[in-house]
């Protein structure tokens, strides 16, 4: 049964087109209401499933790579040796390269830059005040043979505290043996401080050795085509003089009368327990006895070479200044002359080198008295002769100056009336009779 009254579906106070048109509109909105969230879900969802296909498609990608390799794995394996046999030879060379350009000579350059470096022998020509030439042979630990570049080096006294540039050098490059051997022929010091050099070659004089710091800035070191550049700083010993307290004269010779303004000849020969060979050229030189000057000498081409050095020397003597103090001088040396000798003392006044002086060795030895022992011996066979010889004894003319009135002779009669004198020289001579006697007792 239906019930009575208008139809929710059709208005009745409408008519037939216009109640389907409303209804087709309120059916449309609805249909649009009831669809929106719909629509929303959808939208959201799309993404979602994009995500899923992509993530599929890459599954299937996989699956495919993983097939694929699986069937041609022995192919691909067959490549990769055959790539690194090819290329990773070239790839290690050219890193070993780059590795052993540095490596190697670093080596080298550790060694020589940790081990002191022994000066075996060295030549030094002083040219000048300002230049000094020198060769040099020094000993240095290298584990295998090498080259060094082109370099310049200074020398600095580390004795001070703020060390001062001695000297500097430029010198030619020059092999490193294997057998530790630095061998520098030829090179030029330039003296950048002859105060600084004074003061080093005072101690020099007197020391047994004495240190040196050689520095290098930019020092190339070359195995074959591999170079290394460092810095060098290192300490080198030098072997001194010890105070050249062992000069003796060997041969005195006296002419008269004076030729060329020249009355004495003599050899001197020194020791240089140093390392070092020195050409200093000409030295002019002052003698003194007791501190009585006696005359000057020249000593010519003056070449100091390590062991025993002799040089000859000729000069003026003032004879009759010795002959009226002769008794002074031998009372002077009362305590040498038992041990056989007179001590001559000798101070250098100049120092010339083809004609110009050598400032800093003057400087360096104008402060300094050397004392040479000239054995009785040779002054009697040598001079003693050359006076008997010219007659001049029992005359009151020597070097033709007259003597003041005292003759050779009286100085003679003078000393060997010295009763103290003699004693001593006598109890000497006993002294060494009885040691002599002692030792061959003892044997």
């Amino acid at each position: 049964m239906s019930e009575s009254g208008p139809s929710k579906e059709q208005n009745p106070f409408r008519s037939g087109s216009e109640s389907d048109q409303s209804d087709s509109q309120s059916n449309h909105s609805q249909s649009n209401h009831s669809q929106s969230p719909n629509d929303n879900q959808a939208s959201s969802t799309a993404p979602a499933s994009e995500k899923e296909s992509k993530k599929q498609k890459t599954k299937g990608n996989d699956t495919k790579a993983k097939t694929h390799f699986k069937k041609f794995w022995k192919y691909y394996a067959i490549g990769v040796v055959l790539g690194l046999a090819i290329f990773l030879p070239l790839l290690l060379v050219k890193l070993a390269k780059r590795k052993f350009k540095v490596f190697i000579p670093l080596i080298i350059a550790r060694f020589i830059n940790s081990r002191n470096i022994l000066v075996q022998h060295a030549d030094v020509f002083i040219r000048n005040s300002k230049e000094i030439e020198f060769a040099a042979n020094a000993s240095v630990k290298s584990p295998l043979g090498a080259r060094v570049g082109d370099l310049e080096f200074t020398l600095h006294d580390t004795t001070i505290p703020q060390p001062p540039t001695v000297l500097s050098a430029d010198i030619k490059g020059f092999p490193i043996e294997k057998a530790t051997k630095i061998d520098i022929k030829q090179g030029l010091l330039h003296v950048n401080d002859s105060d600084a050099l004074v003061d080093w070659a005072d101690r020099f004089i007197d020391s047994e050795t004495i240190p040196f710091d050689v520095r290098v800035k930019g020092l190339d070191v070359f195995l074959g085509v591999l170079r290394y550049t460092f810095n060098l700083e290192r300490p080198i010993s030098i072997n001194g003089l010890r105070g050249l307290n062992d000069i003796t004269v060997n041969e005195v010779e006296l002419m008269l009368p004076p030729v060329a303004n020249k009355n004495v000849q003599a050899n001197v020969s020194l020791s240089n327990p140093s390392s070092i060979s020195v050409q200093v050229g000409n030295a002019t030189v002052d003698l003194s006895v007791n501190d009585i000057k006696i005359g000057e000498a020249f000593a010519y081409n003056i070449s100091l070479v390590p062991g025993v050095t002799n040089v000859h020397i000729d000069g003026l003597v003032d004879i009759p200044t010795i002959v009226s103090n002769l008794g002074r001088i031998i009372r002077g040396q009362a305590s040498e002359l038992p041990a056989g000798h007179v001590n001559l003392q000798m101070q250098v006044t100049s120092f010339t080198m083809h004609g110009e002086k050598i400032d800093f060795l003057g400087a360096l030895l104008r402060k300094r008295v050397l004392i040479g022992k000239v054995p009785l011996v040779t002054l009697i066979n040598g001079a003693g002769t050359s006076i008997i010889k010219t007659g001049l004894v029992g005359m009151g003319m020597a070097n033709g100056a007259a003597t003041g009135g005292t003759n050779l002779l009286d100085a003679i009669g003078d000393v060997f009336s010295n009763a103290t004198l003699l004693n001593r020289i006598q109890g000497h001579w006993g002294q060494k009779r009885t040691r002599e006697k002692s030792k061959y007792i003892a044997f």
